[in-house]
């Protein structure tokens, strides 16, 4: 069962990703750029929907998987529009 709620947007863990960006001369501005940026941040939200069963986490990494690796990265939109 779905329990949505706000997504979990760490600090620290921005942070951490952020250094990252730094390091590899990425930027957030242009996340397709990075497909190492993608696959930390969707690696991320899957182990947040994981550990607390928000449906929203799994859409966002799965939006965040796509902007890296091409597909969908309206996931969470369209989730978020078909639950109102």
């Amino acid at each position: 069962m779905s329990k949505d709620g706000p997504l979990n947007n760490n600090s620290f863990f921005r942070n951490i990703s952020d250094k990252l960006d730094n390091a590899l001369g990425t930027t957030y501005d242009n996340p397709k750029n990075s497909k190492i940026r993608g696959t930390v941040h969707a690696a991320y939200h899957e182990y947040q929907y994981k550990k607390t069963g928000n449906q929203r986490e799994h859409e966002r990494a799965k939006d965040q998987w796509n902007t890296a690796w091409g597909g969908n990265t309206d996931n969470l939109k369209k989730y978020d529009e078909k639950k109102k």
